[in-house]
């Protein structure tokens, strides 16, 4: 009986193994210029944040930034990835773009910020 377990287990196993080395891992995106092309095959959707152009509507921000703009009340809405990504609307129309510390960490700060601020739409995946 163990046998015929430890054989389903590296049966699935290999087949996991297999699948990863065929389709490729999510994170087997690379960034070439302004195309994301995968490691090995293009099987997998493009990432979230893949290569985004340098515009002056999304700039790729530190973190620090984006809390200083929620903070200063200049935001006009948020979301928040399972990758903690974090997307921040400023009142001017720019966006920023800025991966959290520690996921929610952006719910904290807006939450500590509501009072002074008021409301503003918050989304998250």
């Amino acid at each position: 009986m163990f046998k015929k377990i430890l054989l389903i287990f590296l049966i699935i196993l290999l087949v996991l193994a297999a699948e990863a080395f065929i389709i490729g891992l999510p994170q087997s995106w690379l960034c070439q210029g302004r195309r994301a092309v995968n490691g090995f095959f293009s099987f997998n959707p493009l990432p979230d944040f893949g290569c985004v152009p340098a515009s002056p509507i999304l700039e790729n921000s530190a973190w620090e930034r984006v809390v200083v703009e929620i903070k200063n009340c200049q935001v006009t809405g948020a979301l928040q990835t399972r990758r903690r990504e974090v997307i921040v609307t400023l009142k001017d129309g720019r966006r920023l773009m800025a991966i959290e510390p520690d996921i929610d960490d952006v719910m904290d700060i807006i939450g500590s910020v509501h009072r002074q601020c008021g409301d503003f739409s918050v989304g998250s995946e």
